[in-house]
């Protein structure tokens, strides 16, 4: 297999159309359709549906794409190098969406600035998809807030963190009696996660009053803001919504509830340099952050 062909697959995927995957990469459409069923006879795969509009990812091709991604990578590190030819390492690091802003961010710019000849590839997704994510193979690490299971994988907990409930700055304190408060307006995610299932069982089985299912983060965090809701966060999640008078955090009882965050790596991907240089600084972007937030 041709890496050419991989990376034409992502054009694809990225363009959703073959047509303009062609017209942005200067060739045929004739020449980047044939390039495309080519590599799916040599996997045994159909990777995209057509249609008149364009094309989307089949199951299949939706587990290609990040596969595609590391293989082309790792191949650009073992063929390019920076401007004195020296290597070029790649990393793909792992975090939740509440920790994309304090952590993922500073460590890019970290790492840009004390060792630019590694490349972060930063991957948000949801703790359940992070673990599988590492199992696969797909993630070098991740800070993942449970501790994912399996031999191939070391989790190491580093810190742990409140969850609070959330809402607009001027709304009065969220009442204390279950039923009440499930009867509150609630923004929540639509994918299982760990904290929708944390306000489940919190509730003691009471279904809570769902206003709706969000997946991005910000958009939970403008409509609590905006006081048509509230929702069920850690507390590095709020903390810049709350440092500008935007909204409010409030303990969950007299016992506060708290997650562990875990620093998760397959036991089969070798600490060289680059990994223990991203490690070491996500170690430390970490205890940073939950330091000016407690």
């Amino acid at each position: 297999m041709e890496t050419r062909r991989l990376e034409y697959f992502i054009r694809i995927a990225d363009a959703g159309s073959i047509n303009r995957a062609a017209a942005a990469l200067g060739i045929a459409q004739p020449a980047l359709s044939q390039q495309l069923a080519i590599l799916e006879s040599e996997l045994k795969l159909e990777l995209f549906t057509r249609s008149h509009s364009g094309v989307s990812l089949t199951e299949a091709g939706r587990r290609l794409y990040p596969r595609a991604q590391i293989l082309l990578r790792y191949f650009d590190a073992l063929t390019t190098g920076d401007t004195e030819g020296q290597a070029i390492s790649f990393v793909t690091v792992g975090l939740p969406p509440t920790l994309v802003m304090p952590v993922g961010m500073p460590l890019i710019e970290r790492v840009l600035v004390e060792h630019p000849r590694i490349r972060i590839h930063l991957v948000e997704s949801s703790a359940t998809e992070l673990a599988s994510n590492l199992a696969a193979g797909l993630l070098d690490m991740a800070v993942i807030p449970s501790a994912p299971t399996g031999p191939d994988i070391i989790a190491d907990p580093i810190i742990q963190e409140d969850i609070v409930i959330v809402t607009a700055a001027n709304a009065p304190p969220p009442p204390t009696n279950p039923a009440e408060l499930a009867a509150m307006p609630w923004f929540v995610t639509r994918d299982a996660n760990i904290l929708r299932g944390v306000l489940f069982t919190w509730l003691l089985q009471v279904e809570p009053k769902i206003m709706a299912e969000v997946n991005a983060l910000p958009v939970v965090l403008a409509l609590v803001a905006k006081g048509h809701g509230m929702a069920l966060l850690p507390r590095s999640a709020v903390a810049a919504g709350v440092a500008e008078g935007l909204l409010a955090a409030w303990p969950t009882g007299t016992e506060p509830m708290r997650r562990t965050l875990n620093f998760s790596r397959r036991t089969d991907v070798p600490a060289g340099p680059s990994f223990t240089a991203v490690e070491n600084l996500i170690r430390e972007l970490v205890k940073e952050t939950f330091g000016s937030i407690s």
